[in-house]
């Protein structure tokens, strides 16, 4: 490695065991078999990947998603390396990032890997009875769950902030599509929480 930062690096990223690195500072060194197969299980193939977050062509670290920009998986995607917290997963777009250079990792979906992910859409709409209801009904119908819902009155309009699960960014996309086609529906937009 060429600096200490780098060292840091490759340790916040999962590719050196800090166990591994003050051994290998104390002169403890393992033998050539087990340096062998560790550098093996980092250069496996991609399609062999068990994690469903791929960062810098390794699989199995531990990652937890920005709460800001709620990713889901098609969305552009990096990895920020934060103090203490390991890799975070925001989308490339997201404001609390978008700034940050030194920190930032490349990360990609793994495609083999099937599940649902929290994001959030609001709904800008007219005040009309059973609309909420209107919405929750077509949101099941197309096999997406609603984990909150709050509702935001005004004066002319009502806002329904709602956080669902959707398997992928090609579903987000067609239900904002199909929430903007229910009369008294203004607007359904993506939200930035």
């Amino acid at each position: 490695l060429n600096n200490e930062n780098d060292l840091y690096y490759e340790i916040g990223i999962g590719k050196y065991n800090p166990t591994q690195v003050i051994k290998t500072i104390l002169n403890e060194k393992e033998d050539e078999k087990k340096i062998l197969e560790k550098t093996l299980k980092y250069q496996s193939p991609i399609m062999d990947a068990t994690g469903e977050i791929i960062i810098d062509g390794m699989s199995d670290l531990k990652v937890s998603f920005g709460g800001c920009c709620m990713p889901v998986k098609g969305d552009d995607i990096v990895g920020y390396i934060s103090k203490g917290n390991g890799i975070t997963i925001h989308r490339k777009n997201c404001h609390n990032i978008v700034d940050q250079d030194e920190r930032i990792i490349n990360a990609s979906w793994n495609e083999n890997i099937n599940k649902k992910y929290v994001t959030n859409v609001l709904i800008y709409a007219d005040k009309k009875d059973n609309l909420l209801l209107d919405i929750i009904s077509k949101t099941s119908a197309m096999n997406i769950g609603v984990k909150s819902v709050n509702t935001i009155s005004n004066v002319d309009y009502n806002v329904y902030d709602l956080n669902i699960l959707v398997d992928d960014k090609q579903m987000l996309d067609r239900y904002i599509s199909i929430i903007k086609q229910i009369p008294s529906v203004n607007d359904c937009v993506r939200g930035n929480k």
